[in-house]
């Protein structure tokens, strides 16, 4: 919230979408009310179905989402209404991160990878009317729904802008990284729907990661010992 704050970008509209949280969230948000929009806060089904929540009641020409315990760079929000201002279609705009357990190096994954891996869904920003054309998340998909609507705008065609600075900052740790073996089984159902004449490719990418991940799980258990 302290980065949105921060923003030397001002014409946005803040809205937080919570679960209905019982661990000091609200008490945080109720403190910050003067930047938010708008606020709701309910049981619902997901982190999926929090960002569409947040969609549907976007009034905004562009919408951005961010989750707990990441951060935009001060400079985020001018940058990218700098890079849209000129921009007469619609389009998916997208920039770099850094990691705030690294030394701030910056990490950009470009749109035409996006048949093997997702750009950093902090540092993109859609246009609303993409969403009103293509959908928004998918709930079947709990932990990769953001790499399958990205990849549907994609292979529909979908212009994509990227630009070149780092706007947002991740913090490692997220529930992606808690349930890594679903993560992979979705990214690789994807991969298969979307892109479907190189399934076999997709396949060979997924074996090549479970067998990484448990890997990797068996070394940190031997060593942390």
């Amino acid at each position: 919230m302290e980065s949105v704050r921060n923003q030397t970008f001002s014409d946005f509209e803040y809205i937080v979408i919570d679960g209905g949280s019982t661990d000091g969230t609200i008490e945080i948000i109720q403190r910050n009310l003067d930047i938010v929009s708008i606020f709701i806060s309910e049981p619902d089904f997901g982190i999926y179905d929090a960002m569409n929540k947040g969609i549907r009641v976007a009034r905004g020409k562009y919408i951005g989402i961010i989750n707990s315990d990441d951060r935009y760079k001060t400079w985020t929000l001018e940058t990218v209404h700098n890079e849209i201002k000129t921009v007469s279609n619609d389009c998916v705009a997208y920039g770099a991160i850094e990691y705030s357990d690294s030394k701030n190096q910056n990490h950009l994954i470009k749109h035409t990878e996006l048949p093997v891996r997702m750009i950093y869904h902090p540092a993109v920003f859609v246009s609303s009317s993409v969403y009103l054309q293509l959908g928004a998340f998918n709930l079947k998909y709990k932990i990769a729904a953001d790499y399958d609507f990205i990849l549907r705008c994609f292979a529909s065609g979908v212009e994509f802008r990227p630009i070149g600075s780092s706007l947002a900052i991740y913090r490692k740790g997220g529930y992606s990284n808690m349930h890594q073996y679903r993560s992979l089984f979705e990214t690789f159902k994807i991969q298969k729907s979307h892109i479907p004449r190189k399934s076999g490719l997709a396949l060979r990418r997924l074996i090549r990661g479970l067998l990484g991940t448990t890997l990797r799980k068996m070394w940190r258990r031997r060593y942390e010992k």
